[in-house]
């Protein structure tokens, strides 16, 4: 199964099976309101972000670059709602995150959003296929259904051949493979990415930003995927580049 199919069961399968309707409609679905992020470093404050604007919509793909440590991975931390802003607001679909009551950020973090990190953070000595199943059944998937929907991710991202292995089996390409099947078997309304092919060669890269971009396509999700592969500004819709704290737009596919 390729990672078409793959994605084209969400549009098959109905609400639990992937797709959530509401992703056919172009909504706003992250916002970022004059938010500023910083840090204190001994003696030194790092201002990571300064007065950021951004608005993602359901469908983007989002690729985010910039020099090592100018706040690429703090942009994804705030606009999770993992952490805070020091100033300003971040938006779910109109709503401030920090705004969540208990139940209402549990659904944002296990069924709204995917993630899929630098470090995979793979339940050790867990097969990749229960690793897969289990955030699914945490997001309200019957175990029957979130196996298949686990094994289903698996192939599409390469991993067919290795659903029964444990993590210690798995080199760190593989490992980060199997989080980034974790993140978009669920088909998010928003994935958020950090350098998802930054342990893979070319060809895997080129086919899990295949995917990616099939996803924001068939599922309507919308992609912040932080990078330094160039490759990525080829299967990207937008390009922001972050500057001493902003957050520039920039042409899909340049460089700068």
């Amino acid at each position: 199964m390729n990672g078409v199919v793959f994605v084209r069961m969400c549009l098959e399968s109905g609400v639990h099976g992937g797709c959530n309707p509401t992703l056919a409609q172009v909504e706003t679905v992250l916002r970022f309101a004059s938010v500023s992020k910083s840090y204190t470093r001994g003696q030194e404050t790092i201002h990571a972000l300064d007065s950021a604007e951004l608005e993602v919509r359901s469908g983007d793909f989002v690729a985010v670059t910039g020099p090592s440590g100018s706040g690429k991975t703090t942009m994804l931390l705030v606009g999770s709602g993992i952490e805070q802003p020091t100033q300003g607001q971040v938006y779910y679909r109109d709503r401030p995150i920090d705004a969540f009551g208990k139940t209402e950020r549990k659904t944002f973090l296990s069924q709204d959003v995917g993630f899929a990190m630098q470090h995979a953070h793979l339940w050790p000595g867990v097969s990749a296929l229960n690793n897969v199943s289990a955030a699914l059944q945490f997001a309200g998937f019957h175990p029957r259904e979130a196996d298949e929907l686990a094994a289903d991710a698996l192939v599409a991202v390469g991993l067919g051949d290795r659903i029964q292995h444990v993590d210690s089996e798995l080199s760190g390409g593989q490992q980060q493979r199997v989080a980034l099947a974790r993140a978009m078997a669920k088909k998010p309304l928003l994935l958020f990415a950090d350098e998802p092919t930054g342990n893979l060669d070319s060809e895997a890269s080129r086919r899990i930003l295949q995917l990616i971009r099939d996803l924001t396509e068939a599922a309507g999700t919308a992609v912040l995927l932080v990078t330094h592969d160039p490759a990525a500004l080829d299967y990207a819709t937008r390009h922001i580049v972050i500057r001493d704290g902003k957050l520039l737009e920039s042409a899909p596919g340049d460089g700068s």
